[in-house]
């Protein structure tokens, strides 16, 4: 599914009028191909001209709206995504339904560590930790 909204010249009620305006944003799920499909279907005559329904993948955008022929497009829209640290690995929420403690891709790096046995460590932890070592290794073996 992605959220989308619909943009075009619509109908304004008893007015007789037709302005541009941006239906509420919804959620529709791609088709076959993975894409959206336009389309439109008669909905009533308005103004002295056909109104149409436009449904995308076969979904009405915006119920009740009666849209001028060929004037709508079909705008995908970007979702917030959040993230989860999943043993090690930052994890977009929606992958396992998970809460997305994460804002950003960068904040859960920052946060996750690159590989977890139990607890996650920090990025800047588990570099001091590693420095460390490589120090003791140096210090205490001579390599």
């Amino acid at each position: 599914m992605a959220l989308g909204q619909a943009r075009g010249i619509v109908g304004l009620g008893a007015t007789g009028t037709y302005e541009y305006r941006e239906a509420p944003p919804i959620n529709i799920p791609s088709n076959e191909s993975g894409g959206y499909s336009l389309s439109y279907q008669f909905l009533v005559y308005f103004a002295g001209e056909a109104a149409y329904m436009a449904l995308v993948n076969g979904v009405d955008v915006w119920p009740g709206a009666g849209w001028r022929l060929d004037s709508v497009e079909w705008v995908l829209l970007e979702e917030e995504q959040t993230y989860d640290c999943l043993n090690g690995n930052c994890v977009l929420s929606t992958k396992h339904s998970t809460d997305g403690i994460y804002q950003s891709l960068a904040e859960c790096e920052a946060n996750c560590g690159s590989v977890c046995d139990g607890e996650c460590i920090s990025k800047d932890k588990l570099s001091q930790l590693t420095n460390a070592t490589i120090r003791l290794k140096r210090k205490n073996c001579g390599c």
